[in-house]
């Protein structure tokens, strides 16, 4: 009985995003009232799609109900709020709901909010450089999911030129790191050399030795590929330490392969 109520739950979930696409905001929400999920992964996406419709309809505060327990599962998290007008408001939810779509793999969905974000952001009214860089920083996720290599260099690129461009420091590290891997699936090795050595050398100065051995692992590939294999072993070695040191047991199997 479950597996035929869960089925017809999933139809509803389908015929409820196909509504939202096309702007039936109130069909959408309708149908969301009819649906009771039988699991928590259902549970998720109803409250995604609910946070949809609230969204399109600039329900600020419903969608901040709905979304807030999605962004803490993801561990996502903006600051920017209280003090926005509607347009402003609309870029930020988007971003969240973006980064919620990722988090639940409807990667599709993501590319599209993320999309949609963007271009509020080009509204000069609307000026919120931490979600322009994150937007971009999300994006380029989805093209790493979807195995659009050169898009996803693309976006963490532009991710990288706003966070300097607004000096948001903090951000620079995890984009380095990001497009470290981006190149190196990319086949750029001696442009993925060059901003993992840059990442690395700002994780050393925060002390961050888990982020320390990723990098070093991710040099060590690198490396390997553009043929300085004894660059590679020294990377490796050390991604091997940090890794035992930090606990992570599947980086340092890595590195031991």
């Amino acid at each position: 009985m479950s597996v035929i109520q869960n089925t017809d739950t999933q139809l509803a979930l389908y015929r409820t995003r196909l509504f939202l696409e096309e702007g039936r905001t109130e069909a959408a929400l309708s149908t969301l009232e009819t649906i009771h999920p039988e699991n928590e992964k259902l549970h998720s996406d109803v409250a995604y799609l609910l946070a949809w419709g609230y969204i399109q309809r600039k329900q600020w505060k419903e969608a901040s109900a709905v979304l807030s327990p999605l962004l803490e599962a993801a561990q996502y998290s903006d600051g920017e709020q209280e003090t926005l007008v509607d347009r402003e408001r609309l870029a930020l939810y988007l971003l969240h709901l973006g980064q919620v779509a990722l988090y639940l793999t409807h990667v599709e969905d993501a590319s599209r909010h993320l999309m949609l974000c963007l271009k509020v952001l080009h509204d000069r009214r609307v000026h919120l450089p931490a979600v322009r860089i994150k937007a971009h920083y999300y994006l380029a996720l989805t093209c790493c999911v979807r195995s659009l290599t050169s898009s996803c260099v693309e976006h963490y690129e532009e991710a990288l030129r706003l966070a300097r461009h607004y000096g948001r420091e903090e951000d620079v590290p995890d984009i380095l790191y990001r497009l470290c891997d981006a190149y190196q699936k990319n086949k750029e090795y001696v442009q993925a050399c060059k901003a993992g050595r840059e990442a690395l050398h700002l994780y050393e100065t925060r002390m961050d030795q888990q982020m320390q051995a990723r990098l070093h692992n991710l040099l060590g590939h690198a490396c390997h590929h553009s043929g300085d294999y004894s660059e590679a072993l020294s990377h490796c070695t050390e991604s091997l330490a940090l890794a035992v040191a930090c606990q992570q047991v599947m980086l340092a199997i890595s590195n031991c392969t």
